[in-house]
């Protein structure tokens, strides 16, 4: 098994806490949030929240850190990853136990037929490298959503992390299809950088390509119901990522329609510290035909990137 590499801004935070005085604050938050507090592959999913991570025992026993003790470390913006380094943990031990009670599930459903060993062995496949990507990010709270737990990074950093090649706030999309195709997700960039579509894809493994674009959409629309659920108050880089991701295909302009709302209103509305849900909510409107008006939308744009050559769905 591998063992976790200490990065530098890890190295110097830690020579900071721990030289001089026992009672050193505690370090300023240095990683982007992650992009999700729900991880999806198929039928499967896995809370990453704060409360939820704190909750697992068996990271609890690996880790040997109480409920509560682990709570707080989450809380002061340590990763996974950091928490797991300080305690002397390798990452493959935490990543199985952060996917031991969903690989109990899974084990159980392939017993009882529901689950073939090739699905339990993609959906696992799936899950792990949705956490393997968030390990080095804060673990957002379950009431903000990660709004605000990364507001004091400095502006150089925020640049740096709203600059990677790959968007964490559209990862969940590229990630599902590469579990719907049995592939790696850096695989399926590769061929459809060179050229190919994700449908052709599909086509050569057997695969129904509207299978693809509706767990695809399933995927989107987990994402699209915590956007509704968000103010647009954080100003770090992964929220202001999700925001022009909102923007950028048209939900923010549907949510605003549906509202009754120009989309510079409901913009301003969401940064005054409203949320889609609320406002719908005052309005009388029901939160579930904004959903379902925002995942129509959803379901023409992925289904047009999956038979598109070339297409990608970052």
């Amino acid at each position: 098994m591998k063992k976790m590499q200490k990065a530098i801004p890890l190295a110097v935070g830690l020579t900071l806490l721990f030289s001089g005085s026992a009672f050193a604050a505690s370090p300023e938050p240095s990683h982007s949030v992650a992009s999700s507090s729900k991880i999806a592959a198929g039928d499967y999913q896995i809370s990453f929240d704060q409360a939820s991570i704190a909750s697992n025992v068996y990271v609890q026993n690996l880790l040997g850190l109480t409920k509560n003790e682990l709570l707080k470390r989450l809380q002061t913006g340590e990763s996974l990853e950091d928490i797991a380094e300080d305690e002397g943990v390798d990452t493959d031990d935490l990543l199985d136990a952060l996917l031991q009670a969903s690989g109990n599930k899974m084990a159980a459903a392939v017993k009882e037929g529901e689950l073939t060993s090739q699905e339990y062995e993609n959906t696992k496949t799936g899950l792990r490298d949705q956490l393997t990507d968030f390990l080095d990010k804060q673990v957002p709270s379950a009431n903000t959503n990660a709004n605000n737990a990364n507001a004091n990074t400095n502006t150089n950093a925020n640049t740096s992390a709203a600059a990677q090649t790959s968007s964490n706030a559209s990862s969940h999309r590229l990630n599902q299809a590469a579990y719907l195709l049995g592939l790696s997700k850096s695989e399926v960039e590769k061929q459809t950088e060179a050229g190919k579509s994700i449908a052709q894809l599909a086509k050569e493994r057997g695969i129904d390509s509207g299978k693809v674009v509706n767990g695809v959409v399933y995927a989107e629309k987990l994402w699209i119901a915590e956007q509704l659920k968000k103010p647009w108050t954080g100003t770090s880089a992964s929220t202001s990522e999700q925001q022009q991701e909102f923007k950028d295909n048209g939900y923010l302009a549907k949510a605003a329609s549906l509202l009754g709302l120009t989309e510079t209103q409901l913009a301003a509305r969401l940064k005054a510290g409203a949320t889609v849900e609320q406002l719908a909510k005052e309005r009388g409107i029901d939160l579930s035909k904004i959903t379902s008006g925002l995942v129509s939308l959803a379901q023409e744009r992925i289904s047009k990137a999956v038979n598109t050559q070339g297409g990608h769905l970052e």
